[in-house]
């Protein structure tokens, strides 16, 4: 399933070892697009009793839905906010809480639950996020360090390659154009027949 730019997104958490379910979720859920592959955690979190495991499930499930109808983001942080108090360890309810915020306007509470999330993983999606909030909040050279540490981290993050790239543009200096090149032609590597990336590519 797909979601928007600042969305999280998941694939069910496997139900066949409960004690587990931190790496379940986490591997599925954390920064702002489609989640795919591994997910580095900082440290396993002690399991959650079955009771406790299947609620938390359904508060992931039930935030994701109310995120992705657009309009129920207050519903979404309530949802998240519920998850991160039964499982505190658990980098995907902080995640989505951070993206839930920043939609609902307050990044400094976004930033805070991020500041969680980053605690239990090392991902390039959650260094992505820090950059729309650093964005968001005024502070571009935050926002732009944030987004070159996410596409070294991650070289196939091209939402950070995109993100890097507006910022860049609004600089508007010869170095920025430089970089932007760069970029567009990492996009382009990744993806040929990127229709904006090779729009881009012409004018730049």
């Amino acid at each position: 399933m797909s979601r928007s730019h600042d969305d999280l997104q998941a694939a069910p958490p496997r139900p066949r070892r409960r004690a587990s379910h931190a790496a379940a979720l986490a591997a599925v859920a954390l920064v702002a697009i489609g989640l795919v592959g591994c997910t580095k955690r900082k440290a396993e979190p002690a399991p959650l009793d079955p009771a406790t495991y299947d609620r938390v499930v359904g508060l992931f499930y039930s935030g994701l839905g109310a995120l992705d109808s657009g309009v129920q983001n207050d519903l979404a942080a309530a949802m998240f906010t519920t998850m991160t108090q039964l499982a505190p360890a658990e980098p995907a309810g902080w995640a989505n809480l951070a993206v839930a915020r920043l939609r609902m306007g307050d990044s400094d509470a976004a930033a805070t639950a991020l500041a969680e999330a980053d605690k239990d993983v090392d991902d390039s999606r959650i260094t992505f996020l820090g950059g729309l909030i650093a964005s968001r909040t005024g502070n571009a050279e935050e926002a732009l360090t944030l987004w070159r540490a996410a596409i070294e981290a991650d070289p196939g993050n091209l939402r950070a390659q995109y993100a890097l790239i507006q910022e860049l543009a609004r600089q508007a200096s010869p170095e920025a154009e430089a970089e932007i090149r760069t970029h567009l032609a990492a996009i382009l590597a990744a993806d040929p027949a990127n229709l904006k990336a090779l729009l881009d590519t012409a004018r730049a």
